[in-house]
């Protein structure tokens, strides 16, 4: 089993840490038993971390993660939730595995029954991606973000995010919103020369921006609303 916590997914170990620290701390609803009775922003539910997703889900503790995965240059990622993939899910991932990192290869493992062979380096996209530096709002960690690019075929309001850690994922808006902005090209240059690196033509713009509505209207051409 997995958990549902503050618009994120955790596996089962992380999950249950946080509910014994906020059991702890004298927080915790009435009945956590009783799911129907609190929001999962109060206080992780359990869910399916197995069932379809439209990129691998990884547990929202990254690093921290009780059962973190450890890469080769020592960095870690939050365990895989073993779930299954759609039809875009599946494309994401061939997509990733084409474009390379150690993250991709591990996704190659998991999701063995795609088909790899022909993936080529060259997406063929030569247009300009608008692109918000922000910092994670629990830690130091940068990560980028492109609000004209739609993370999810059923909602709008998912964004694909871009990290050193985890490569690409998904990031609501809300979220988004409420983290700080990294405006100095010093601390986010080494992120920016990686997504060069990718092939991304990048133009950068400023968090306030992210409420244009030509944004919103771009995630949902994608999502086909």
């Amino acid at each position: 089993m997995s958990y549902i916590y503050a618009a994120d997914l955790w596996c089962d170990d992380c999950g249950e840490s946080i509910r014994n620290d906020i059991i702890a701390e004298g927080n915790a609803p009435a009945d956590p038993d009783d799911e129907c009775s609190y929001d999962s922003d109060e206080f992780p539910k359990g869910c399916d971390g197995t069932s379809e997703a439209d990129c691998p889900n990884h547990c929202g503790a990254h690093e921290d993660c009780i059962n973190a995965i450890t890469l080769s240059d020592g960095t870690k990622i939050g365990v895989w939730l073993e779930n299954d993939l759609t039809t875009d899910g599946e494309d994401y991932v061939k997509e990733a595995v084409k474009e390379g990192g150690e993250v991709a290869e591990l996704w190659a493992e998991y999701y063995d029954y795609l088909d790899f062979e022909g993936e080529s380096e060259d997406d063929g996209d030569d247009g300009v991606t608008d692109v918000v530096f922000l910092r994670e709002q629990d830690n130091d960690n940068i990560f980028a973000i492109f609000p004209a690019l739609a993370a999810c075929v059923s909602r709008t309001d998912l964004m694909t995010c871009y990290a050193h850690i985890g490569q690409h994922g998904s990031a609501s808006f809300d979220y988004c919103y409420g983290c700080d902005e990294v405006t100095d090209p010093a601390e986010y240059a080494g992120l920016f020369d990686e997504l060069q690196r990718r092939g991304y033509e990048l133009y950068v713009i400023s968090k306030d921006r992210m409420t244009d509505s030509e944004y919103n209207d771009s995630r949902k051409q994608q999502v086909g609303r």
